[in-house]
């Protein structure tokens, strides 16, 4: 069996099984039914979660498993700590879906456990949105390798957008950056991981970029907690939401997704609501995609 920790823990070749997996029981090539019979999944979410926790136990009944909520008032309470209730209720599962706060590694968690664990956004990464994301993209535009992505808002606080930086520059994608002030985009740390997984990063402004990339990705708006508050306020100031007039610049065979919730912390939308209707957005499609996707993953976790 396998685990999904980071999405920096995948090969090409596991990004790609994973896709295929996930498009075969799209398509319906392969009958889900029968993959997961017998196997329960655990749902440890320190964080509320809509569309993650629906997503991953829809793709549980359909490949013919069952779920269970686990009681985590102790660890909230602070009477136990994560660790501890993981290794104790690891067993009694055949996988976990594992949600948390952007200060807990469950990396050296996972070394303790012999039951796999999907990332369903914990640490400073959303593991399994990223792959919903990464075959939506796929699934639209034809092609996942080399592609030319552009990032719009802040993506330093953004879990999804660090995934995001993760996986694509594994298939080599080439990403052109413009998030307002540096101080607001991606760390020096990410971009030297970028460029060791073979992509590419570069800054620009929007409207000199948007017309280049067969991906526009804007992160959500509500940073991580710990956030450098001032960093947030002055990219607040000098962020205008992506809009109708904007993406006229967005060729008709790209496509564009806003990550949710798409709030800014002044009040405001990352992306008006006047763009809903563009049929190029795929916000919308890649929660549907969201449930053969996760039957993939947990397809190839335990292969």
């Amino acid at each position: 069996m396998k685990t999904l920790v980071s999405v920096s823990d995948l090969s090409k070749e596991d990004i790609l099984k994973i896709l295929d997996y996930s498009d075969k029981f799209d398509t319906g090539k392969l009958e889900p039914y029968g993959y997961a019979k017998g196997k329960a999944l655990g749902i440890v979410f320190l964080q509320e979660s809509l569309r993650t926790s629906a997503s991953l136990k829809v793709a549980m009944i359909k490949l013919g498993g069952g779920w269970v909520d686990f009681d985590l008032s102790y660890v909230k309470s602070g009477e136990e700590d994560l660790e501890d209730s993981l290794v104790a209720i690891a067993p009694m599962v055949d996988i976990i879906g594992i949600r948390g706060p952007a200060d807990i590694d469950i990396a050296p968690i996972a070394k303790e456990i012999s039951t796999p664990m999907v990332n369903a956004m914990i640490g400073m990464e959303h593991s399994i949105g990223v792959i919903w994301m990464a075959y939506t993209v796929w699934k639209r535009l034809g092609k996942m390798e080399g592609l030319n992505v552009g990032v719009y808002g802040l993506s330093r606080y953004s879990r999804p957008a660090i995934a995001l930086y993760r996986i694509l520059s594994k298939l080599g994608a080439n990403f052109i950056e413009d998030s307002i002030i540096d101080e607001a985009g991606t760390q020096p740390e990410l971009i030297g991981e970028i460029e060791k997984n073979g992509g590419k990063f570069s800054r620009g402004k929007l409207e000199d970029f948007i017309g280049k990339v067969d991906f526009l990705f804007v992160p959500e708006g509500l940073p991580v907690k710990g956030a450098d508050q001032k960093i947030v306020d002055e990219f607040n100031k000098g962020y205008k939401p992506l809009n109708n007039e904007m993406l006229k610049g967005l060729r008709e065979d790209a496509v564009f997704e806003y990550s949710m919730p798409r709030a800014l912390t002044d009040g405001r939308l990352v992306a008006e609501k006047e763009v809903d209707s563009d049929k190029r957005l795929i916000t919308y499609e890649l929660m549907e995609k969201a449930i053969p996707v996760n039957m993939g993953i947990f397809a190839w976790c335990f292969e």
